[in-house]
């Protein structure tokens, strides 16, 4: 189920997500892939991320919305599934 806002349909899971967590994010220029945890702990692969999308994310006063308008459904992603132990 997705949820229609902004014109742009987004999964509900990441409308719940609290917000970014910009100490908690890395980028890797030569696979162009961004990880990102939220505060809930989760944790998202966006590939094909460009480097100037990484650095306007970094330099953007809200992180949070900065994802939602920029990276989240714009990008291919996986979610990092935690190892157990």
């Amino acid at each position: 189920t997705y949820i229609l806002l902004h014109n742009r349909f987004f999964l509900p899971q990441f409308l719940a997500e609290p917000a970014f967590l910009s100490l908690n994010s890395s980028y890797d220029e030569t696979t162009s892939t961004l990880e990102v945890v939220f505060n809930s702990g989760k944790t998202y692969l966006y590939s094909e991320v460009p480097n100037n999308v990484y650095l306007e994310l970094m330099d953007s006063d809200s992180k949070g919305s900065y994802m939602r308008d920029c990276v989240i459904d714009c990008y291919p992603y996986q979610q990092v599934k935690k190892r157990r132990r």
